[in-house]
């Protein structure tokens, strides 16, 4: 009996689902003939999803796209909204905003977006549909801003590599701690190969960084004895201005 058991089991739940696939066939089938049916799952429960929830479904409702985000999205209900605006002593969110952002930065005209069921693979498929239009054209600017080339085993073992930008705390889901980490192995290593007592490992812009590394500088210094700092004439005009 204990052996037979789980072939029970699992014979119940092929009828089930064959029966499941019966019951949405008909209704299909009764869709495409212009009726409006309930849609119900196997073992009675009721489909989730908002044309089941109303009990009846047609063509248009039956087709449209189960990853849509409003039904993951944790958010506020208009309720909650409604009081957030009450407790903070405006009407609504519009006038929230317009007390908030300068009216010279908003954008009043209206944006052309989806309608939102085009579900998140209908997304990324329209914006890879619109990043495609792009022209990748050969880059003659120069002064810093050219490509770089990183060797395949980098690639594969520290920017692909999960180990490195994945979380490991649960409460912060990014990807800065395993960055952290590479970023520490890597001024480990120049300091290792120079002798170097630090190593700057800057995730910013050249200007940026420059200005870091100058900072850092000042302060294992008196900067208000030594208020001066020596920049070489060749490094990128950009870079100066911003340090």
């Amino acid at each position: 009996m204990w052996r037979r058991a789980p072939q029970a089991a699992a014979s119940v739940a092929v009828q089930q689902e064959s029966a499941a696939m019966r019951v949405m066939t008909l209704s299909l089938a009764r869709v495409l003939q212009g009726q409006r049916v309930r849609v119900v799952a196997a073992g009675g429960a009721r489909c989730q999803s908002s044309a089941a929830a109303a009990g009846t479904t047609n063509l248009k409702e039956l087709f449209m796209a189960t990853d849509q985000f409003a039904g993951r999205h944790l958010g506020p209900s208009p309720k909650d909204v409604d009081e957030m605006c009450k407790l903070i002593g405006v009407k609504d969110l519009d006038e929230l905003i317009s007390q908030t952002i300068p009216a010279a930065v908003r954008r009043e005209a209206l944006v052309e977006l989806p309608d939102g069921t085009i579900g998140e693979a209908g997304a990324l498929a329209l914006a890879k549909s619109i990043l495609q239009k792009n022209i990748i054209a050969k880059n003659f600017i120069g002064m810093g801003y050219h490509g770089s080339h990183v060797p395949g085993v980098v690639l594969r073992n520290l920017t692909e590599n999960p180990g490195w930008y994945t979380a490991y705390t649960p409460y912060q889901p990014e990807i800065s701690q395993g960055r952290l980490e590479s970023l520490m192995n890597f001024q480990t290593l120049v300091c290792e190969l120079t002798g170097m007592e630090v190593a700057n490992s800057s995730l910013l812009d050249e200007g940026s960084a420059a200005a870091e590394a100058m900072a850092m500088i000042a302060r294992t210094v008196n900067s208000k004895t030594k208020n001066q700092f020596f920049v070489s004439d060749r490094v990128h005009p950009q870079s100066i201005d911003l340090m």
